[in-house]
């Protein structure tokens, strides 16, 4: 990450500001949320701005609000002249008490884009001057945040904002094919606890007749009930779910999930969330690995491929070349990506 003050040539000292903002649930219910703005001090003339979400956190204490210095992308960006602004989600920081709506298009979506609203409000206020780039970044579950936001602005609000571009990388675009793919065919998982946040979630925010008790075998359906609260790690979350899939699932939800007319509601719930399908007018640079056993690889492809058949003229995907190319290291690589990009078109720095 501290490839954005040895590529600019250049540091400011920066101010970094939480702030708290109205958005709301996919339901339209309207919550209390918080992240971060990042500014550079003592800068002359108007700025880029980038909006950083971040990869999956389990624990509140790493939001960008509560340790601004867990994750300093945002922090790195503002030094180098960049205004920044990075959100906690929905669930975490000042939203610790509702459940986290992970890997749901629309609330990721608006706790992004209501960001960005209450942000430039607060700028406007201080007298600190934004050009017109907007550049969306994010990896892991930031990754698919950012395609949703660039979906929800150009399909809702392109009055409102205009994407320069988005630099996603290691995201599930497909929740779908990457459900199917976690439940039907796969024996272990690395990361079990990634995969039961989906389930926790998607239970708790679409009330799908207890889907953690049916999915998920006994007694691992408590720990799945249990530790998605902010204050348990994932790697603890790690230490008591199986990573054996024939261990973690139930068997009769697996029989059943694999029927036609197998768990409708959860597959109308987890198409509604893919967001490769559609246009993008704005560029969209993909990166992945194509050896990431948490998201599979397949998910930048079909997203490369639909967006292009559908007409979208400015979308790339750039393979992770680390050895090996598995999420982790490729998490390194793409800043390295996305810092190359976005000093190739930002101006104004």
């Amino acid at each position: 990450m501290l490839l954005f003050s040895l590529v600019s040539g250049r540091s400011y000292d920066v101010e970094v500001v939480k702030l708290t903002y109205n958005t709301s649930l996919e339901t339209g219910h309207v919550v209390q949320a918080s992240g971060i703005v990042a500014i550079p001090k003592n800068k002359t003339g108007p700025s880029p701005l980038m909006s950083y979400q971040h990869a999956t956190v389990f624990k509140d204490t790493a939001v960008p609000s509560n340790d601004p210095l867990f994750d300093m992308t945002p922090i790195l960006a503002a030094s180098a002249g960049f205004v920044s602004v990075a959100p906690d989600y929905i669930g975490y920081g000042s939203s610790k008490a509702l459940t986290h709506p992970y890997i749901q298009a629309i609330p990721s979506a608006n706790s992004v884009i209501d960001l960005l609203r209450a942000a430039k409000t607060y700028l406007k206020q201080r007298e600190i001057a934004l050009n017109n780039q907007l550049f969306l970044v994010g990896y892991s579950e930031g990754g698919y945040t950012t395609i949703a936001a660039h979906k929800q602005i150009e399909s809702a609000f392109a009055d409102e904002f205009l994407v320069t571009a988005s630099i996603a990388g290691g995201g599930p675009y497909d929740i779908r094919g990457a459900a199917n793919k976690t439940i039907l065919n796969e024996s272990t998982l690395d990361s079990p606890a990634h995969f039961g946040y989906v389930v926790h979630a998607y239970d708790r925010m679409y009330d799908l007749d207890n889907l953690t008790l049916r999915a998920i075998a006994s007694p691992h359906h408590r720990t799945v009930d249990n530790y998605y609260d902010g204050n348990s790690t994932g790697s603890a979350i790690n230490t008591v779910l199986p990573r054996n899939t024939s261990e973690l699932f139930n068997a009769y939800f697996q029989s059943n999930y694999a029927g036609i007319a197998g768990e409708l509601s959860l597959k109308y719930r987890l198409d509604q969330n893919n967001v490769y399908d559609w246009k993008p007018a704005a560029p969209v640079k993909l990166f992945h690995g194509q050896n990431d056993s948490y998201v599979d690889y397949s998910n930048a492809t079909k997203a490369l491929s639909v967006m292009q058949a559908n007409g979208a003229e400015s979308v790339t995907l750039t393979d992770c070349s680390a050895v090996p190319s598995n999420h982790t290291k490729c998490a390194v690589q793409f800043a390295t990506f996305a810092t190359s990009y976005l000093f190739t078109v930002a101006t104004d720095r």
